[in-house]
């Protein structure tokens, strides 16, 4: 699901996705499709999460386990987020 999020006032192509972890390489994703995924996600990617059917920015970091930085919660696996679109050439904004 394609969406816009305003970065420093411009609108960014966006895509929605389930955050999962990959337990091989203990690095978080986002699912977008049966075999659609992000890539994985490093510490200090930017993204908002959805919770309460409202978008919250925040990002990613690790602690004792991956964190988002301002949502309360244990486990991050399995919420839905929407993160700005890599472009063509494998580079990442967020």
């Amino acid at each position: 699901m394609a969406s816009s999020l305003a970065v420093d006032g411009k609108e960014a192509s966006t895509r929605q996705g389930t955050l999962v972890l990959d337990t091989n390489s203990g690095r978080m994703n986002i699912r977008f499709g049966l075999n659609d995924y992000y890539g994985f996600l490093s510490c200090g990617t930017r993204m908002e999460v959805q919770i309460d059917g409202e978008w919250t920015p925040t990002r990613l970091e690790m602690a004792d386990n991956w964190i988002l930085i301002g949502i309360e919660t244990k486990d991050i696996t399995g919420l839905t987020v929407r993160i700005k679109k890599r472009c063509s050439n494998k580079c990442n904004y967020a």
